[in-house]
């Protein structure tokens, strides 16, 4: 505005000194451009007014704020005050309540802590011996009842595999206990294990069947029957562990030699 009214000013002033137009013209556009000087330094000093009291504002604010911060905690430190004489005023039977409480809520944590050992500890089951694990039937995530079978496991020490020979009636007539047997078993034809006659069974294997054969009734046909022997081995090393349990072998009891000592005579 002021730009436009001091153009039209000198362009009228030179018009008027060139005689094109009347002075009146040209001091009639002088006042109207000193009006518009006088309205735009006004205008500046409104606006410097203005910013000062905005700073002056902003003071005011940081000055309410630092006060707001002083009178917070000027309130804490009073309802702490408040606290403590409220604490000190209190009977010693509501403190032993408030202790017996705590006791209480002591007790049913270590309950539950308990309690989450013990299922912890239910989570994992702990084979007796070591081994290879057989028909598992428990799946990642199923729930094992208790006395429910859910594997088996084949031990591979023989201090824990024997032999059990099903003798004929008619090959235990020197045999005894502790007595040698040399054992070729079918799947390690290469080796012969030495073990030792560890016990007899004390009746044949049909005795102990599920149905036992009652020889009193019908037609009687005489059948020779088979006793259990256990064999032991002497060497506690697996070869390879290449034994399993259910493997066929070749046996040859030595009644000559005696490698175990036993008091019990069959």
């Amino acid at each position: 505005m002021k730009v436009n009214a001091g153009d039209y000013y000198v362009r009228f002033q030179r018009l008027a000194a060139s005689g094109d137009i009347p002075i009146q013209d040209k001091d009639n556009k002088e006042a109207v451009f000193r009006e518009a000087t006088a309205k735009v330094e006004s205008l500046k000093s409104q606006i410097s007014s203005s910013e000062k009291q905005v700073l002056a504002s902003g003071l005011q604010l940081q000055q309410a704020g630092v006060l707001f911060e002083q009178s917070k905690r000027s309130l804490l430190e009073s309802k702490a005050e408040v606290a403590k004489a409220q604490a000190a005023q209190i009977q010693p039977d509501i403190a032993m309540s408030i202790s017996r409480s705590l006791d209480s809520k002591i007790d049913q944590a270590q309950a539950k802590l308990s309690l989450a050992r013990l299922r912890l500890s239910n989570t994992l089951i702990r084979a007796p011996q070591s081994g290879i694990i057989s028909k598992r039937t428990a799946q990642l995530g199923l729930t094992i009842n208790s006395r429910s079978p859910f594997l088996s496991i084949t031990p591979l020490d023989l201090d824990n595999v024997w032999v059990v020979a099903n003798l004929r009636e008619d090959q235990l007539d020197h045999t005894r206990v502790g007595q040698a047997v040399y054992v070729r078993v079918d799947a390690i034809p290469e080796k012969v294990f030495l073990c030792w006659v560890e016990s007899i069974s004390g009746g044949t294997g049909s005795a102990f069947s599920l149905f036992p054969p009652d020889n009193a009734t019908g037609n009687f046909t005489r059948i020779v029957q088979r006793l259990p022997v256990r064999l032991r081995f002497f060497d506690k090393e697996n070869m390879d562990s290449r034994i399993r349990p259910g493997m066929s072998c070749k046996i040859q009891i030595d009644t000559n030699k005696k490698v175990k000592q036993s008091e019990s005579q069959w």
